[in-house]
Formats: C-alpha cells, sequence, structure tokens
C-alpha cells in the first residue's frame, strides 16, 4: 500500500498550495509560507517546509486527518529535557518522533532520552519530511530515520 493520495480540497484545508510538477502552473489555493508539489500521476505529495514549526503543524494535521490521539508538549509544558514532538500509538506501535529540518541536529538531552526511549520498545524516529511521517502513520516501520542511523551518520565532507 503506497502513501495516502490528497485531493486538491484536503491540500488546501491543509493549507498547501499545490503546483504541478511538469508545467509548474498553481493548481490550488497559495499558503504563506510552504507549498506542496504533486505529479498528475497522483505520485507523493512533498512539502517544501522551511522551519520545525511547519512540519509539526502539518504533521499534527494528519494525525487528526487520521483519528489518531496525540501528544505534543510545547518546551515549557515539559517536564524532562529532550522529550520528542510528538508521541503516539498506531497500528500496535508506541511512536516517538523528534521532528527536525534538513539541518536541525539532535540535543545531548535527545541523545540521552530518546535511546532509554527505544530500548523500553518505543519505535523512535527523526523525521525530516512530511512524506516520511505520512508513511510511519500508514504504518510503515521503516519511514523516516533510525536513532542509530540519525547518530552513526556520516559528517559532511569539508568545503575546500
Amino acid at each position: 500500500m503506497g502513501a495516502p493520495r490528497y485531493t486538491l480540497a484536503e491540500l488546501q484545508a491543509l493549507g498547501l498550495r499545490a503546483t504541478d510538477q511538469e508545467t509548474g502552473n498553481v493548481i490550488a489555493t497559495p499558503a504563506p509560507t510552504f507549498c506542496a508539489n504533486t505529479k498528475d500521476s497522483g505520485a507523493q505529495t512533498k512539502a517544501d517546509l522551511k522551519n520545525e514549526a511547519e512540519l509539526q503543524k502539518l504533521c499534527e494535521q494528519e494525525l487528526g486527518r487520521r483519528g489518531i490521539e496525540y501528544l505534543h508538549l510545547s518546551p515549557k509544558a515539559r517536564e524532562k529535557k529532550g522529550w520528542p514532538d510528538l508521541t503516539f500509538v498506531t497500528a500496535g506501535h508506541a511512536w516517538a518522533i523528534e521532528l527536525k529540518t534538513d539541518t536541525g541536529k539532535l540535543s545531548p538531552d535527545q541523545k540521552d532520552i530518546l535511546p532509554r526511549m527505544e530500548s523500553n520498545g518505543w519505535e523512535v524516529r527523526i523525521v525530516r519530511t512530511f512524506d516520511d511521517f505520512r508513511a510511519i502513520c500508514a504504518g510503515d516501520l521503516n519511514a523516516g530515520k533510525t536513532l542509530d542511523d540519525e547518530l552513526n551518520k556520516p559528517l559532511a565532507p569539508p568545503n575546500r
């Protein structure tokens, strides 16, 4: 089963601007800070997000759309530093999701708590794209970066 497909009305409800990738024509209402690109073939929607807050909003809307109960604690409400951005259960799996932009890094507190959550049975993922998040919601256990992948990723070569 592939990723869920969205209608133009659903994209508009999410506040997304959709463009046809082949022609570049806008095919849905503009959003202020991000857009969704779709192909006529019905390929996955890819959101070009500028910051973690936008990804957070989109992910929370997706959980609501799917009827999945979740917990998001603002940093001020968190008693434990390093607690993941979203926690929820779907398809019999407890998920601890840390949202990051392409360049975002785990904090020392996150590097401490997330492995302990994983050792207690949580599916811990570092999610950098909305497509990965949707795949997780659909039950894809391989979506997003695992904690091992994130902590052991190779360093980028220095610019010369």
